[in-house]
This record gives structure tokens, C-alpha cells and sequence, in this order.
């Protein structure tokens, strides 16, 4: 008598373990894109690309001695209303010569700056400015 791949037991194991693991790499994928949307709703992702992005392209283009005030109120209302704290909102990491952005959960944006200048900077938390000072490299 003949018998199929699904009369055999460990054929039906092979295919039963198949669908399984379809399945739970579905849900994961689909928990992922879930996730991502939700961030894009609550305009984290936009806002922190757009900050990080300008306050680099600004650092970049400011010449030694220059000293810049930027305006993050925008950032700490987002990062209030997404219920995440005002602290490590914007960093300027000048080892990796990377501006960081964060107004949410998650790992925020960075984008990269090329000034060999030395970075200083502080954020003002009563005014909601970021302070930056640009140096020459010594």
C-alpha cells in the first residue's frame, strides 16, 4: 500500500513545523510594520529626520568662533506628547561626529556631520534652545 507525505508521521510533523514558522515569521513582519507605522503617525520619524539633518548641515557650514541658538520647542512638545522625556531629546555625539534626535521610543535618527571643528553645545531647557559653539580644532 502506498502512502503519501501526509500519512506518514514525520511528514506531517515536516509540514505541520513549516506552517508554524510561516506563520510566526508573518506576525513578526507584520508586528514590525505595525510598529513602524505607529511611529510615522505620531510624526516622530519625520521631525526627528528633519532636526537632525539641519542642526548637522548647520554645524558643517558654521565657521570656527560661530555661535548658533536653535530653536527645539517643536521637539520637546512632540517628545511630551509622545510621553518620552525631554532629556536626550538632541545630542551632539563629536567622537562619531553625529547628530542624534530622538522624540520618541526606539532608537531616534542620527546624521552625520564633517566639520572638524570642536563641537560644544547645551540645550537651555527654560528658553527650549539649543546652544551650540563652534571652536577651532587645535
Amino acid at each position: 500500500m502506498k502512502r503519501g507525505l501526509l500519512h506518514s508521521k514525520k511528514g506531517a510533523e515536516d509540514f505541520l513545523n513549516s506552517k508554524v514558522a510561516f506563520i510566526v515569521l508573518n506576525v513578526i513582519f507584520i508586528a514590525l510594520m505595525l510598529f513602524y507605522l505607529l511611529r510615522v503617525q505620531k510624526g516622530a520619524s519625520l521631525i526627528e529626520q528633519t532636526y537632525a539633518k539641519q542642526i548637522a548641515l548647520i554645524i558643517d557650514q558654521a565657521k570656527p568662533g560661530t555661535s548658533l541658538n536653535i530653536d527645539i520647542s517643536e521637539l520637546y512638545s512632540l517628545a511630551d506628547k509622545n510621553n518620552f522625556g525631554r532629556e536626550g531629546t538632541v545630542k551632539i555625539d563629536y567622537a562619531a561626529k553625529k547628530v542624534i534626535v530622538k522624540v520618541a521610543d526606539g532608537r531616534g535618527y542620527s546624521f552625520n556631520f564633517f566639520s572638524n571643528s570642536v563641537i560644544m553645545w547645551s540645550v537651555d531647557k527654560k528658553s527650549q534652545k539649543l546652544n551650540i559653539e563652534v571652536k577651532e580644532n587645535v
